[in-house]
């Protein structure tokens, strides 16, 4: 008996030892995930030694801590990144009529962002085609702008230094030790040059437009230079616009001029007849200038576009027939409303009731092509007014911005899937608090588990102490009858003695 309670008791005390043990280990990970739950991946950690009992459940918890500890490292590159070209973007939408001051506003974000120290922004200068040099147009170190001037000559098939060899190449530059004689700028406070280096090539549909270089003390990350090379296209893509509106600017400038030169000279042929013949020598001489100017926006890919004051189509330049795919016997003549969808022409018919008031209107514009492609124009409708002070016609000045806007669009989407991503995520957060109610409703089992036990087992103690005190009670009723034996048995020997004694005397 007394060794069998021995054994229950060791087993009871082993099973306690592992129930404390699994019941540490269950704590462990319930802490350790919700940890994680708050998003705080690095600090804490399990370790092998701190589970014996629960080893499955060690793997996982650690595994699902590294595989998220991965995906929350990426998501903050790709959020970076994003949030990057969204502030990028507004950016250039906010400085779009300078290159200088765009230059700039570029340099200085693109420094601050990458946590940079040095940078320049190079546009190829291509005012004399005997002299084609890439021109320093902007200059930041160390957080503040500086004033110099660089200029590094370019030809078809040599360029000096990296930036040059770069620009020719069109690809990424980037160096990790940089000579110390290669950077010049310095912080005027006895610092170290930079060591890294990244030149970025600005290419807008092959067409090379300058280059981008910044220094720094620190390591340029993979994502970053991505990042550097995404958006290195909308620069380029914004440069390019800006100079297309300076040269639209220069040029409806000079058109109004000449429009208020002809009006003063159509003045003078009234009041002096005799002056007539010079009067109309300058005026062909003025078409000729008007024709070259033409020529000049149909090489630089403008589109110009002459209208009647109904809207009718007049005369086209073949920047405008490329675009639209369209040939002149087909689009001359024809209404503006064929560019146009049925839902788009309420819209235009509200633009045309102002330009037939005389009031110039410029904006972003959307067209049809005649394959039904939407193309995107930005520019500017000007009424002309004739010799009567009455329109006569109307000329829309612009250019293509369809890939940029598709551009916008492709940075919409990503933000729709960074929405995504986050419920994910959420739904993620939402089963690790699952698994921790699973977790909480296992240990309320086990506590279940070793109340019923200590009672079962108090139960059998209990039943074998009734027993025991049942055997001495037995125990002791037997004593007594023995007893009650031996005095009777004493009584009949005595009683069988005086029975000799009497035979004897008998006898």
């Amino acid at each position: 008996m007394y060794l069998f309670n021995n054994k229950r008791k060791q087993h009871c005390e082993t099973l306690q030892l592992k129930f404390d043990k699994l019941k540490q280990e269950l704590r462990l990970a319930t802490e350790f995930v919700e940890v994680i739950t708050e998003e705080d991946l690095d600090t804490i950690s399990l370790s092998d030694t701190d589970f014996t009992e629960a080893v499955k459940l060690s793997k996982a918890l650690q595994t699902m801590q590294k595989q998220l500890q991965t995906f929350s490292k990426v998501e903050k590159q790709r959020n970076w990144s994003i949030e990057g070209q969204a502030r990028f973007g507004e950016l250039l939408r906010m400085y779009n009529q300078e290159i200088s001051e765009l230059s700039d506003y570029i340099l200085k974000f693109l420094i601050d962002y990458l946590n940079a120290n040095q940078g320049g922004i190079f546009i190829l200068n291509e005012e004399n085609p005997q002299d084609v040099f890439l021109e320093l147009k902007a200059c930041y170190a160390y957080d503040r702008k500086k004033f110099t001037k660089k200029k590094i000559q370019v030809q078809e098939d040599y360029a000096e230094g990296l930036i040059g060899q770069t620009f020719l190449e069109g690809k990424i530059t980037h160096l990790k030790n940089v000579p110390q004689d290669y950077v010049r700028i310095t912080s005027g406070l006895g610092d170290a040059n930079p060591s890294n280096l990244v030149i970025v090539p600005l290419q807008n549909n092959d067409q090379k437009l300058g280059i981008i270089e910044i220094a720094s003390f620190s390591h340029f990350e993979e994502y970053q230079i991505d990042f550097l090379e995404k958006i290195s296209e909308s620069i380029a893509t914004s440069i390019s616009i800006v100079r297309s509106n300076e040269i639209t600017r220069n040029l409806l400038r000079e058109s109004q001029y000449q429009a208020d030169t002809l009006r003063a000279q159509e003045e003078e042929l009234r009041q002096n007849n005799e002056e007539l013949l010079t009067t109309q020598e300058e005026m062909i001489r003025r078409g000729n200038e008007l024709s070259s100017q033409i020529d000049t926006i149909n090489r630089s890919g403008i589109i110009f576009v002459e209208f009647d004051k109904k809207g009718v189509m007049q005369e086209a330049n073949q920047a405008f027939y490329d675009l639209f795919q369209y040939q002149e016997q087909e689009i001359i003549q024809q209404n503006q409303h064929i560019l146009k969808n049925q839902e788009e022409r309420l819209e235009d018919d509200k633009l045309w009731a102002q330009l037939a008031e005389g009031v110039a209107q410029t904006g972003e514009y959307s067209f049809l092509t005649k394959d039904q492609d939407k193309k995107w124009l930005k520019g500017g409708y000007t009424p002309i007014i004739d010799a009567n002070q009455e329109m006569h016609k109307i000329i829309l000045i612009a250019f293509d911005i369809t890939e940029s806007k598709k551009q916008m669009e492709e940075i919409h989407k990503q933000g729709e899937r960074m929405k995504l991503q986050e419920i994910v995520l959420l739904k993620n957060n939402q089963k690790l608090t699952q698994a921790k109610e699973d977790l909480q409703d296992k240990i309320d089992e086990l506590n279940q588990f070793k109340a019923d036990e200590d009672k079962r087992i108090e139960e059998k103690n209990q039943k074998s102490q009734v027993w025991v005190n049942k055997m001495k009670d037995k125990l002791k009723s037997q004593s007594k009858e023995m007893e009650e034996l031996k005095a009777l048995l004493i009584e009949k020997e005595n009683h069988i003695k005086e029975l000799e004694n009497k035979l004897i005397k008998l006898n």
